[in-house]
């Protein structure tokens, strides 16, 4: 009879010794498979944990394993838990048996990375009293001497360890004890990433990162699970609603990582995952070959052509997986199959995106009317629905150089990055058309240039790298392309607010506009009468947002 496959999960901890000073790093080892048979919960090995220990992680710390595990739908599993020595950071005659509660929190980690078959990073110790079966996480003893020892071993980076606010028995308690730690976490702050969690929902989230939680979504089976977040409210739930949700924008985003570092081995092992899952759930990704291959389409030209191993996706996995898409995934499956060879990556989108209409409802009175265009029109609004999406895309889009040697790389690599923006700030919705990118991009790029020589300066620049090259290009694309948008929400407001009004209310409000508007407009358009700026209102627009981005790279420059 074949056994049932197994999953290890190790989280590294810090013991100390009777003394509180001498320390070991240590690793909880957790040996996971279906659960089928009695004891589910064994302990193995030559160090160990006390009757006591064992108890308390018997009946308090792999429940909350099991509620996990149970809300993602992920099978019950058997553990078997042991303790390994990995090596003293300090010299002592310290024992491996655990008598104390210091263990709860890496024995709960190594438990859930093994049912969940999610390892762990090593380069992170952690400690905790998981003191409840809600999933309360509170303070041990000599957390300053397991710092002491995390700083001492040169592999240890990030150290986890129970928060202090809260716990209100410290300061009474043992005030000069909550002065060592403070003391101590102030001097370890220099050489590890420290994380302070107070319940096992921010365990979760400080511990696993988003590759880890998809990767394992896909394994696991809980990378698609419904209705998780209903009415939840306690950490355990939460820690489950975490693990569960948005696990498809995590896996864009995370395919997104890996093909912008030219990771190719690492992002097709990713969606081979994916696709192995969809194929053993028998369905397919509504809208997966658009996204696909307008990621790859937006991927700079050398990542595409050097570092990026076609096909991502191999035959055997596009045609399994085609074979559950319906009828009107059937154009949809067509883009898979280009994305994963390479194919049509030159392609370019049609901005179909819509502002969001401003228009003003309810009360018609000026004062309304304006209290609403002043809330749309705020620089801080603007900047952060409009302009920040915008400037986090253009971060995200690096360059393995500066310069270009040809026109037609520079026009691939301003297409490719133009798609990236509008894919990233949600502007896509369509498949992408060639020619109508790359009459948008060049038009973009002129407007940027419009008085260094426009595209021509513009590629001139890219070529010779005189003031910052290829990359120089982008950042003006970038500032071009955030005012032209918010050029866009502001004249939509205005037009929203004014084509409703009769003429004496247009006048009104352009006159209450433009006495709140003031600091922000030269002297000579204040000036100008309001009858006039409420027919020629796109003076106001182009004014008032060059204003508040000139104000915004000052202060950058501060």
């Amino acid at each position: 009879m074949q056994a049932a496959p197994k999953s290890i999960g190790r989280a590294k901890t810090v013991l100390v010794g009777g003394d509180g000073v001498h320390a070991v790093i240590t690793s909880v080892v957790v040996r996971a498979r279906e659960a089928d048979r009695s004891p589910r919960v064994g302990f193995v090995g030559p160090g160990g944990f006390s009757d006591s220990t064992a108890q308390h992680i018997t009946d308090v710390v792999v429940p909350i394993v099991d509620r996990i595990l149970e809300g993602l739908r992920v099978p019950r599993k058997s553990f078997q838990i042991s303790l390994v020595n990995l090596g003293a950071t300090a010299t002592a005659d310290i024992g491996l048996r655990v008598s104390g509660f210091s263990a709860d929190v890496p024995t709960f980690l190594a438990l859930l990375s093994a049912g969940l078959s999610m390892p762990l990073a090593q380069d992170m110790v952690a400690t905790g009293h998981v003191a409840s079966t809600d999933g309360d996480i509170v303070s041990v003893r000599a957390i300053p001497a397991k710092l002491a020892a995390a700083q001492a071993d040169p592999t240890i980076r990030r150290f986890v360890y129970p928060a202090t606010k809260g716990d209100g028995s410290l300061p009474v308690l043992s005030p000069a004890l909550l002065r060592e730690l403070q003391d101590a976490v102030v001097s370890a702050r220099d050489r590890l990433r420290l994380s302070a969690v107070s319940n096992v929902a921010e365990l979760v989230e400080t511990v696993f990162d988003d590759e880890e939680i998809v990767e394992a979504g896909l394994r696991a089976w809980f990378f698609s699970v419904p209705d998780v977040s209903g009415g939840v409210t306690d950490a355990v739930g939460r820690a489950v609603t975490h693990l569960a949700s948005a696990n498809d924008a995590r896996f864009w985003t995370v395919l997104e990582r890996r093909l912008l570092a030219g990771e190719g081995p690492a992002a097709k092992r990713l969606l081979h995952a994916r696709a192995s899952f969809q194929i053993g759930q028998k369905t397919y990704a509504a809208d997966f070959g658009r996204r696909f291959l307008q990621l790859v389409q937006s991927l700079p030209p050398d990542v595409r052509r050097l570092k990026t191993i076609f096909p991502l996706l191999s035959t055997r996995d596009c045609i399994a997986l085609s074979q559950f898409a319906s009828d009107a995934d059937h154009e949809d499956v067509l883009l898979v199959y280009d994305a994963a060879f390479g194919k049509r990556i030159t392609w370019v989108p049609k901005d179909t995106g819509q502002d969001r209409s401003t228009r003003a409802v309810g009360d018609e009175t000026s004062a309304k009317t304006l209290d609403i265009v002043l809330a749309e029109l705020d620089p801080a609004h603007l900047a952060e629905e409009i302009g920040l999406p915008i400037d986090l895309a253009r971060a995200t889009y690096t360059l393995d150089h500066a310069t270009v040697a040809s026109y037609g790389e520079f026009t691939e690599t301003i297409s490719g990055f133009y798609l990236h923006v509008l894919r990233r700030t949600g502007r896509v919705g369509v498949t992408p058309d060639p020619q109508a990118l790359l009459a948008e991009a060049l038009d973009l790029v002129e407007r940027a240039f419009d008085t260094s020589g426009g595209w021509k300066g513009a590629f001139a620049e890219a070529r010779d790298g005189v003031h910052g090259g290829l990359r120089a290009v982008l950042d003006a694309i970038t500032q071009c392309h955030k005012q032209g948008e918010q050029a866009k929400r502001v004249r939509l407001v205005l037009r929203g607010a004014l084509d409703p009004l009769d003429w004496d209310g247009k006048v009104a409000l352009m006159s209450a506009l433009m006495d709140r508007l003031g600091p922000h407009l030269s002297p000579a358009l204040v000036a100008q009468p309001p009858e006039r700026l409420a027919k020629h209102y796109e003076l106001v627009v182009q004014a008032y947002v060059s204003s508040f981005e000139k104000v915004r790279a000052l202060l950058r420059c501060l």
